[in-house]
């Protein structure tokens, strides 16, 4: 649950909110949302590490001014009333303190304190994944390659005629990506081919230019 604290960036107060955001990651990216109430549609927002409010506007990481800053992007989504600061290539270093602001001109900055925890990415977890994933591939490739050896024994061992048949059944099957007409013809042909039958056209055939 979000709580915003009210404090005069003027002046050394650094008493900030009770209530903290924590947020847990891993190295790599990170995004720290920050909601705000409408009336702070236009309002400067900004975050900085640390818990000293009074100092944070002028030691800002990012403002929604300048949307980027080395490794800080800001995104303001004024229709649903979040900014939220992105971190890239996170590191364990970056963990710690930070104020999200609202700048008031005329009245106290508010800020929410979230605390954020890095952790190092398990690297033993990764190795395992990969090396499951090409134990998967490497057995489909081996059993693949077993049923492959299988049916070419079994294919070597048939009649010519039949081992043709067989051939034929594939061809009209899959088609090869001819035209039906193209199929028809050169089906029938195979067949008269193999099992000596005399090809007639079919009446549905189209004549071949």
């Amino acid at each position: 649950m979000w709580k915003w604290c009210c404090v005069n960036s003027t002046k050394m107060n650094d008493n900030c909110c009770d209530t903290v955001t924590k947020i847990q990651s891993y190295e790599g990216h990170e995004s720290i949302s920050c909601p705000y109430e409408s009336q702070y549609q236009n309002s400067l927002k900004y975050i900085c590490r640390g818990t000293r409010p009074s100092t944070c506007l002028q030691q800002a990481l990012i403002t929604s001014d300048t949307k980027s800053n080395g490794r800080f992007t800001l995104d303001d989504d004024k229709v649903l009333g979040t900014f939220t600061v992105t971190i890239n290539n996170l590191t364990q270093n970056d963990s710690g303190s930070y104020l999200c602001g609202i700048h008031r001109n005329s009245e106290l900055d508010i800020f929410t304190l979230v605390e954020l925890e890095v952790q190092a990415t398990n690297l033993y977890v990764n190795y395992a994944y990969k090396a499951t994933h090409q134990c998967i591939v490497g057995c489909a490739i081996m059993v693949w390659g077993l049923i492959s050896a299988v049916v070419l024994e079994i294919l070597s061992k048939l009649p010519l005629k039949v081992f043709l048949f067989v051939c034929l059944f594939v061809c009209c099957v899959f088609r090869f990506r001819i035209s039906k007409d193209v199929l028809h013809i050169t089906c029938l042909k195979l067949w008269s081919c193999c099992f000596k039958i005399k090809c007639q056209k079919s009446p549905s055939t189209k004549k071949m230019i």
